[in-house]
């Protein structure tokens, strides 16, 4: 464990952190990419008592090598932090690597592929997966993402993805991105298959009536018109071009276009997950012990 001359550790806990990033916006605060390292602005950390969220900083390994190697001072980044990027623009944001091979999408336990379209929901685009725009070039995903009350989360445009601001914490480790809008409360987490595709872990959306549930076993979808639609360990293989796989009517009906249909658990993700004591406080910010709060979801 590093730790300097006042005993610090270099190990910040996860309620500081959460404090750093609120005030950020979730991003660095030069220039608002999601993924990044938590700065000690004034003083350096080596000078430091303690980690102090008000004189610390968010910012993206570029960002945070530009000051380490003396190209910017502390001062500029003291003066980012008092505007934020993602403040100003209301998001933060980064961007997945899809791969230029074909897409793979991995959606409340089931596999998905050859797919264009995932979900649409009354003519509008949920999830959906474009061709390259140039040869060799990558495939391309967007995607919208809401709350239980219909607000905007999450929105992914041609691989570019962006959080919003508003939200309670967006949190970007080990491959994973977690939204919540509230403690205890997991909306969306979305781990990265790097030149792959991605895998929805967790959702709970609700968009004009119909509500998508779903987590590593299961997807749920129940529309206005209380038709309920449940899959559990699938694998979907479209067998049309431009095929839709969930298409919600503005009737409520699910209209699902031909496919086949394999049982196949969702494999295991090629990269290591958070290791946490049942015991340790639970990261979600609840206040209660991880065992007792997110270990049981």
């Amino acid at each position: 464990m590093s730790l300097n001359k006042y005993g610090l550790s270099r190990n910040i806990p996860e309620d500081i952190k959460r404090e750093i990033r609120q005030a950020c916006g979730f991003g660095c605060v030069c220039c608002g990419l999601a993924i990044g390292v938590y700065e000690h602005i004034d003083p350096e950390f080596h000078e430091a008592k303690e980690h102090d969220p008000e004189k610390m900083a968010y910012l993206c390994q570029g960002c945070h090598d530009r000051v380490t190697r003396k190209f910017w001072s502390k001062e500029k980044i003291k003066q980012a932090k008092q505007n934020p990027w993602c403040i100003q623009h209301g998001k933060c944001r980064d961007a997945f690597d899809i791969g230029t091979s074909e897409v793979l999408i991995w959606l409340g336990g089931n596999k998905i592929e050859k797919f264009s379209n995932i979900i649409y929901i009354e003519d509008n685009p949920i999830l959906i997966i474009e061709n390259p725009e140039d040869k060799d070039g990558p495939f391309q995903l967007t995607g919208n993402f809401y709350d239980y009350f219909g607000n905007l989360l999450f929105h992914i445009n041609k691989n570019e993805w962006f959080g919003e601001s508003g939200n309670w914490d967006i949190e970007c480790v080990g491959g994973r991105i977690t939204i919540r809008t509230e403690p205890r409360k997991r909306n969306l987490q979305i781990a990265c298959i790097p030149g792959k595709g991605i895998v929805i872990e967790k959702i709970d959306m609700v968009y004009k009536g119909t509500q998508v549930i779903g987590n590593q076993y299961q997807l749920k979808i129940k529309t206005k018109g209380n038709v309920e639609f449940l899959t559990i360990g699938k694998k979907y293989i479209a067998q049309e071009e431009e095929a839709t796989l969930y298409n919600i009517l503005d009737t409520g009906i699910i209209q699902l276009q031909p496919f086949i249909t394999l049982d196949e658990p969702i494999p295991s993700l090629p990269f290591r997950t958070i290791k946490i004591s049942r015991n340790a406080p639970c990261i979600c910010g609840s206040g209660l012990k991880y065992k007792k709060c997110c270990l049981k979801k």
